[in-house]
């Protein structure tokens, strides 16, 4: 099967991908955004690349993934997958946010618009619980909060969506932290407090609920912090773990 992935900076110009038909990994839910990640074969350069596609919001304060990896490897944080092309897929949008008033629609929060994206990177590395050794276990999330923390204080980028699915294991044992989709671009944080920038974007969903910070499930109007991904980092650990790891 082919899917066409468009340009990050000319999205008429569109890439060939083959890949297995039906996909692997495929999104069952009804809820969320419906992300499939893949392995593809570009036609292009003859190279196996990672293929992700999902319902990106488009709401102001959240950019494309495209951009914040643009922006991240202008500021050399280390840590992260090479990009390789993305962008919206042309007039492929929900309608879902304009019935969410009908008489027969049940109540529900806010809904926003959403917009098919794909995108590829250029890697292709195991899953974090996909480990060889305990030693490149804990040796991966530090990698991953290692792009985070660059990513912080040098691109003004926090991720919000630290978990044991985002963060890969290159052929190297290095780890790697992906899936910047819910990231939001901040002013400074060094200068001005998160809970005072216009992007804080709550109510919209940020995060993986089994490593979210005790904190952001237990108020629903909290801001991400650098403190909750941090947090998360530590959730990812000891779950990893727990259900990875033979222990007592």
């Amino acid at each position: 099967h082919i899917i066409m992935v468009p340009d990050h900076d000319v999205p008429k110009v569109e890439t060939p991908l083959i890949i297995l038909f039906p996909p692997k990994y495929t999104a069952r839910s009804p809820f969320g955004r419906a992300t499939r990640p893949m392995l593809a074969f570009n036609m292009e350069t003859r190279e196996i690349v990672f293929l992700k596609g999902y319902w990106r919001a488009d709401v102001d304060g959240m950019e494309k993934e495209g951009d914040i990896y643009a922006l991240l490897e202008s500021k050399d944080v280390p840590n992260i997958a090479p990009f390789g092309k993305g962008n919206d897929v042309c007039d492929h949008t929900a309608l879902t946010h304009t019935l969410r008033n009908e008489e027969w629609a049940c109540l529900s929060r806010v809904m926003v618009l959403l917009r098919l994206y794909r995108m590829s990177l250029n890697v292709v590395a195991r899953h974090l619980t996909s480990f060889n050794s305990l030693w490149e276990f804990v040796s991966a999330i530090p990698d991953a909060m290692t792009a985070h923390q660059h990513a912080y204080f040098d691109a003004y980028v926090l991720h919000r969506d630290i978990s044991a699915g985002n963060i890969l294991i290159t052929c190297e044992g290095k780890g790697l932290l992906i899936d910047w989709d819910l990231s939001i671009k901040l002013i400074n944080p060094n200068t001005v407090p998160i809970s005072l920038q216009s992007t804080c974007l709550r109510p919209f969903p940020q995060g993986t609920w089994q490593f979210m910070s005790a904190a952001l499930l237990q108020d629903n109007e909290k801001c991400n912090e650098l403190e909750d991904d941090r947090e998360s980092c530590l959730h990812v650990l000891t779950w990893t773990a727990l259900r990875f790891t033979k222990h007592t």
